[in-house]
């Protein structure tokens, strides 16, 4: 069911003297016009009801000014207001035509606009309130099956109604409702007695084609360009090459395709041309379609300059389209063809080079490796559950010779991408080793500080067990905090020097580490019935700990263990009882607990990538030939950066870093990765980090 809507601001009636609406159609004895705001519905009624006697308007919404509504004047004998004119008037045409007056009085709605309606506040609560009022109508239809069509009159009100209901067109079309026709009418020049009535929506629907415009410069969309042109009756072969070459542009951003992107921006380029040639040809006559879009071609043109450029200069400067992407605030195209185009564009630019023989042997060679390496896991943590063990190297001898180097060629990525891939896999393995090395070089130190803390456990006064202690517990926990706090400063300082933390920058952050296990000690000094916090511990930690402390015979009675989930809980809430368990534990932790597991809760690193990137240049510097002009980032095989300029080498690891970064952020977004992988917690870090990487790269290329 089609739902009709009427829209117009009543004019005050000045002057109760009769006129005629200008239209041989409609007879005499319905064409009595007082309110100029009448010829527009009474002429809508009559020519659908000429067609289709059941046509209704189901709301017609009057905005009336305090004139309209409280100011009176004299008609037939009577006064009234200016909008009791308007219903009367319009109930008798109602009547006249066949219809009720009730089915006018049913739908008229009129509102009321406030004292003056040249105060911009109240005017913009007016466009408010008038499209609350409509939207509320609407919400009682069925809107899968139903549709609204409005039907718009800004003959009325005061110099600003037209714009007012316009924006409330607006409003309404984003809600679906349809604009079926605008009217506009006046009274006929040298004859005020006569009222034409002109239908606009022409000029109206010109909206759309400005605003498609805009649409396709901000967001790359023709979709309401080709629906304005789609309901024109016919348009010339430039407009429709336009069209086609706009909407071809369009679906390639959306598809983010490097190909597809590129064979747009040319077919762009050839229709933009040959609208400016016809333009250019001294034409008799021009369509009014054709000089809008001329007017308009010129900022088109601006907007896509860079690209055109570079088509036309047939230049491959892939820089050029992530650059454009990134203006247009298109983050995820700009994501897509950076990378895609990024490792490609440094290998074409010399930045870094590939010889592909070497580095294809090299990338099989290494998958190869982690292939076995998983394999290797899997078999360890069999041997780990199960009774009979398989000796690794004898099954490893066995399936070997069925195993064969990964096809290189099979994998769809490119070359360049892969050798991307590939240093920052090798850059994140270099980097864990040295991490692994440095953790098992603090892990002794960080035992010593540890036991000296737990120590505390074997001074703790028996006083504190007896009642009435307030006073020495209150010490005993001022004792603890103390020197917690101390233990706390000692070992972040310690970390700090081998770029570890003992906290995380990220406050989402939510693991078990070294300050948690600090923490738990802590509470166990405080009160011994703290012992339950070990189920927060590690998984490893806890099975470790169970096996070697807590299956003990002298406390076994005191705990019952969840061996399948690695808990424990306690018997009773006896504190004595619990001191028995807190001492073999303390025993344990003191005497026989490896250093080596203290590096499981060392997780947060204070990354300084400058230094590293230093490091490592200072590193491989020493270690090239002097002869040597290139340097094998990271040992990837078959790669090359052609320099041994420290400057420069720094500069590019510092872009490898970089894309890596950029590449996560991508992978998150492709993957929707609920937690994100990549640093960047908003897009206006990743879209400055895109920006600083291809300015970076135009250096580089230079």
């Amino acid at each position: 069911m089609i739902y009709n809507l009427f829209l117009t601001f009543l004019s005050p009636v000045n002057n109760t003297q009769k006129k005629v609406i200008v239209s041989p159609e409609m007879p005499m004895e319905y064409n009595n016009i007082v309110a100029t705001n009448e010829s527009v519905l009474k002429y809508l009624l009559w020519s659908h009801w000429q067609e289709d006697s059941s046509f209704s308007i189901h709301r017609i919404f009057a905005l009336c000014s305090k004139g309209v509504r409280e100011d009176h004047v004299t008609f037939n004998n009577q006064i009234m207001s200016s909008v009791a004119v308007f219903s009367k008037q319009i109930e008798t045409f109602y009547t006249h035509m066949g219809h009720t007056q009730y089915e006018f009085k049913d739908a008229f709605v009129p509102i009321g606009c406030g004292e003056d309606i040249e105060d911009t506040q109240r005017v913009k609560e007016s466009i408010i309130e008038v499209s609350r009022q409509i939207i509320d109508f609407m919400r009682t239809i069925n809107r899968v099956n139903d549709s609204v069509h409005l039907y718009m009159d800004i003959s009325g009100g005061p110099r600003n109604a037209a714009m007012i209901l316009l924006v409330i067109c607006r409003l309404l079309a984003y809600h679906g409702v349809i604009v079926s026709e605008v009217f506009y009418s006046g009274m006929k020049q040298g004859t005020p007695s006569e009222i034409t009535i002109h239908r606009i929506r022409d000029i109206y629907n010109l909206f759309d084609i400005i605003s498609g415009f805009e649409e396709f410069n901000l967001f790359g969309s023709a979709k309401k360009l080709g629906n304005y042109f789609h309901q024109q009756s016919q348009s010339n072969a430039a407009i429709s090459g336009l069209l086609c070459a706009m909407n071809d542009f369009s679906e390639a951003i959306k598809l983010s395709s490097r190909g597809n992107f590129e064979t747009s921006i040319a077919e762009l380029n050839r229709s933009l041309s040959e609208l400016k040639q016809r333009t250019n040809h001294n034409f008799d006559y021009q369509e009014f379609d054709d000089s809008l879009i001329e007017i308009l071609r010129e900022p088109i043109e601006a907007s896509y300059d860079a690209l055109l450029k570079n088509h036309r200069a047939a230049q491959t400067d892939e820089l050029t389209y992530v650059e454009w992407c990134l203006q247009k605030g298109y983050l995820q195209q700009a994501l897509t063809l950076f990378n895609e185009y990024i490792p490609l564009y440094t290998i074409n630019h010399h930045i870094i080079e590939l010889d592909e023989a070497k580095f294809i042997q090299f990338y099989s060679e290494l998958q190869h490796d982690k292939e076995k390496a998983i394999l290797k896991k899997a078999i360890n943590r069999w041997n780990e559950n199960n009774e009979k063990k398989i000796d690794f190297d004898d099954f490893y001898t066995c399936v070997n010779t069925r195993t064969k180097f990964v096809n290189v060629k099979k994998d769809i990525r490119s070359l360049p991408m892969l050798a991307f891939n590939t240093i920052n896999y090798c850059r994140g393995e270099r980097i864990k080793q040295l991490r692994n090395k440095s953790k098992k070089v603090l892990a002794p130190t960080i035992k010593m500080h540890l036991i000296k803390f737990m120590n505390l456990f074997y001074k703790r006064p028996t006083e504190l067990d007896l009642t009435n202690n307030k006073q020495s517990l209150v010490s005993w926990h001022l004792l603890i905090e103390k020197e917690q706090n101390k233990l706390i400063e000692i070992i972040e300082n310690i970390l700090n020097k081998y770029s570890f933390s003992l906290f995380s920058s990220d406050v989402k952050e939510d693991k078990y580490t070294l300050i948690e296990f600090i923490s738990f000690i802590s509470s166990i000094l405080n009160n011994p019935l703290s012992i339950v916090k070990f189920n927060d511990m590690l998984v490893p930690l806890r099975q470790h700990l169970i096996k070697y402390v807590f299956k003990d015979e002298s406390i076994e009675k005191y705990i019952t263990i969840d061996t399948a989930k690695s808990l424990i809980e306690l018997t009773s809430d006896s504190l004595s009882n619990a001191l028995v368990i807190c001492q073999r534990l303390f025993d344990f932790l003191v005497t026989e607990f490896k250093a080596e597991h203290y590096t499981l809760l060392i997780l947060y690193i204070n990354e300084n990538r400058e230094s590293d990137i230093n490091s490592y240049v200072d590193e491989v510097l020493k270690l090239v030939d002097t002869q040597s002009i290139s340097v094998t980032p990271y040992d990837v095989k078959g790669v090359i950066i052609p320099t041994i300029d420290k400057n420069r080498l720094v500069s590019i690891l510092k872009f490898l870093y970089i894309y890596a970064d950029i590449k996560k952020a991508r992978n998150d977004s492709n993957h929707a990765n609920k937690e994100t992988l990549c640093r960047f917690t908003t897009s206006s870090e990743l879209y400055q980090s895109m920006s600083d990487c291809l300015q970076l790269l135009r250096l580089l290329s230079q």
